[in-house]
């Protein structure tokens, strides 16, 4: 639904608004390195198809949205739906271009190429994009992904097969 998405990059656009500030507010250099690590981790398990790895860089609420489906609400959502797809992931590079935040949420914007299989098929589908990331900052200082959003640069079949 539009509602989630606007949300999302509403407070993205509220924080992006806002003075930079080199106050208490500002993320640290340890949390900075902290979110770095999250992004890494995200791609290195992707890459190995370690899928419950990747769920325990989610919060548990976490929702993900993709173009031409339902959001996935929560990790047992994005369990089910990673299952489902039997994605098999041969390639995957995301390099991050922006990483920034105040106290305890932060972003991450950055772009992305990829070759996976779906379904048990061996034809590769080659992929390229930008992605964003909502961070939350855990009671216990961990971050996890709160929203991730991923764009694709590949254009839709045309109707009809045109």
């Amino acid at each position: 639904m539009i509602s989630r998405p606007l949300s999302a990059f509403g407070l993205l656009a509220f924080i992006a608004c806002q003075p930079q500030t080199t106050g208490s507010m500002a993320l640290s250099e340890a949390d900075m390195a902290a979110i770095r690590a999250v992004h890494d981790q995200l791609i290195e398990h992707e890459r190995a198809g370690n899928w419950d790895a990747v769920l325990a860089l989610f919060t548990p609420d976490v929702v993900l949205l993709h173009a031409n489906t339902p959001a996935w609400k929560g990790t047992a959502a994005v369990k089910a739906a990673l299952d489902s797809m039997q994605i098999k992931i041969a390639q995957l590079h995301a390099t991050p271009a922006v990483i920034e935040g105040r106290g305890d949420l932060a972003y991450v914007r950055g772009s992305y190429q990829e070759v996976f299989t779906l379904g048990g098929s061996s034809t590769q589908i080659e992929d390229s994009g930008n992605y964003l990331w909502v961070l939350r900052k855990q009671a216990d200082g961990r971050w996890l992904i709160a929203e991730g959003a991923g764009v694709s640069d590949r254009s839709l079949p045309a109707a009809g097969g045109r």
